[in-house]
This record gives structure tokens, sequence and C-alpha cells, in this order.
């Protein structure tokens, strides 16, 4: 009877033994793949951010590719916007002064202020000369390499923003309740126009176009003089070559003697 107990003791230990390796292996084994799916989901995280740089890269290099694209056709397409009167400077620092000093002789009624911009990516400034005069406007000036003449463009307008080596220059002004936006750029050391437009109301005279804040009612959008049926529409045609988001605005100007000292310090 001894021997029978001790042989059921016995058994029962080794199946005990037996159980517990076999959870032992299995909470192992559990173990390894849930290791296994973390290391997964990792890599595979690991991968999507690799990527997603990439990707971001290459849909920011197409859009600048065909931004572009767009840009050089209107510009090679853009209408002379500017003039010269032929004489020719060796120097671009000598060519600005004697023509502020031609403008301020030929010109006693305006009380001119002054500033520089850097429009292209050349190493030779613009100079903006403002009258203060709506109608008139500012005078801008871009030197010329290639003959050594200063061209010079009357923009009507007294504000303005630009972006930067970029090429691009947006004269803005407001006349009877109706905005226009000029866009101006450099070819050849000439100005150009790349596109204007105006946006207002269709009857500035109406008083239905104003509403009963006296703000007007825009219910009109041209571009290039084509008609256009929205704001969005508008708006589409603007953003095409020009972008807020890099912008500056041209909100510091300076006597004669502050800026012919800034163009001899440059």
């Amino acid at each position: 009877m001894k021997k029978k107990l001790l042989a059921i003791v016995l058994a029962t230990m080794v199946c005990s033994s037996f159980v517990a390796c076999g959870s032992t292996e299995s909470n192992d084994q559990e173990v390894t793949k849930e290791e296994d799916t973390e290391v997964s989901v990792e890599k595979e995280a690991t991968e999507e951010a690799d990527t997603e740089p990439v990707e971001e890269a290459q849909e920011e290099e197409t859009v600048e590719e065909d931004y572009s694209e767009v840009f050089a056709a209107a510009l090679a397409d853009a209408e002379i916007y500017g003039n010269s009167d032929g004489t020719s400077y060796d120097d671009w620092k000598d060519a600005y002064k004697s023509t502020i000093n031609k403008f301020i002789k030929e010109s006693p009624q305006y009380d001119f202020s002054y500033a520089l911009i850097y429009l292209n990516n050349d190493d030779v400034p613009e100079l903006l000369m403002n009258t203060d005069d709506e109608v008139i406007g500012a005078y801008l000036l871009t030197y010329n390499k290639n003959d050594g003449t200063v061209n010079v463009s009357s923009t009507g307008s007294t504000t303005f923003t630009y972006l930067p080596e970029e090429n691009v220059l947006n004269a803005t002004g407001y006349v009877l309740g109706a905005e226009y936006v000029n866009l101006i750029s450099i070819r050849d050391g000439q100005w150009v126009q790349l596109g204007y437009g105006e946006q207002g109301t269709l009857d500035p005279w109406a008083e239905d176009s104003f509403d009963e804040n006296g703000d007007v009612i825009v219910n009109s959008w041209t571009w290039n003089g084509e008609e256009l049926g929205s704001e969005e529409a508008f708006s589409e045609k603007f953003l095409t070559y020009y972008n807020y988001g890099t912008a500056e605005v041209v909100d510091e100007y300076y006597t004669k003697d502050e800026i012919l000292s800034q163009i001899a310090d440059l």
C-alpha cells in the first residue's frame, strides 16, 4: 500500500512538473510573439517616418518646379513696363545718384522719399522713389548691367509688397472702391508686367454698391482685362505668381541724404 501511495505521489509530481514547464514555454512564446509584434510595429512606424519627409520633399520640389515653369513662361511673355532715357553709367551707385538728382530737378513739386530693396537675385538693389501722390505713385528704378542704363517705371501706386530675391513686386492701389493689383518683375534689366487685376463694384456711383456700413460690395473681378466670376478665381490668378507667406512690405522710406548714405555704404 505504501509502495502504491508513493508511486501515485511521484506520478503527480512528474505531471505537475510537465504542466509547469509547458506553462513556462507557453508564456515565453507569448512574450516572444509580443516582442516580435512590437518590433514589427516600431519598424513600420520608423519606415513610415522615414518615407514621409521624402514624400513631402518630393511634393515640395514638384510644386516648386511647376511654379518655376509657370513663372518663367509668364516672365518671358510679360510686357515692357518701364523705359530709360538712354544715359549710360559705369556704376549703379552713380546711376542712382544722378537719377535722384534729375528727378528732384524736374519734379520739384514732390517731396520724394526713398527705399532700397533686393527684388531679383543679383547684387544690385532696386530703388523706390515715392512721391506720396496717389495718382503718380512711386517710381521704380533698376540698373541694367547690360548697357549701364537706369530703367524707370511709374506705378501709380504708393503701397508695395514684394518677394525678396524672387523677382515679384505687388503695387497696390485703391480707386473708387476698387482694389488694383499690379505684379511687376525685372527681365534683362527692364521692368515688365507679369499681370494685373481689379476687384470692386460694377458701379461705384450707385447707392446699392455699398452696404449699411458704407463698405463697397465687391461683385466684379478681372485679371489682365478678362472678366472673372468670383473672388476665388481672382485669388487663384493672383496666387499663381505671388506667395503672401514670403512677402515683405516696403514700409520704411528715407530722405535723400539718408538713401545716398545707404547707397555709398553698399
